[in-house]
């Protein structure tokens, strides 16, 4: 490879990161005006849970299971998603199919495991 090689293919990189960014940009533009201003004002993190969790009580289970799983107590946080599953919110049923398939806080059951991630493959992608 020379040296025009090189650069050819590095000028192709930053012209496709850049797009990248552009698209990412754009994104976050396209939030509406009422969800930025939600998370505008808040000051700290109990505020943005509050607002996070009236607007999805599932996710209070998620957010606990994940707390649970940081402190590495498996079985605590396998409830929480299980709890989180059974209001059929996809993040804790996925996160719910893993322990099953990696036998963390319960028994390893991978056609369980199946079932709840072909149950997520419905949701729509921004669930």
């Amino acid at each position: 490879m020379n040296n025009d090689e090189i650069r050819q293919m590095r000028s192709e990189a930053r012209k496709r990161k850049g797009l990248q960014e552009r698209d990412n940009d754009q994104s976050l533009k396209d939030l509406s005006l009422k969800s930025r201003q939600k998370f505008k004002d808040m000051k700290n993190m109990d505020e943005i849970k509050r607002v996070l969790f009236d607007d999805n009580p599932a996710l209070e289970h998620v957010w606990a299971g994940h707390e649970y799983r940081d402190d590495q107590n498996y079985h605590m946080s396998a409830e929480c998603y299980k709890q989180a599953a059974d209001m059929r919110n996809p993040e804790g049923m996925y996160n719910l199919a893993l322990f099953m398939i990696n036998g963390q806080g319960v028994s390893k059951d991978y056609p369980q495991a199946l079932k709840l991630l072909l149950e997520i493959s419905k949701f729509d992608a921004f669930d």
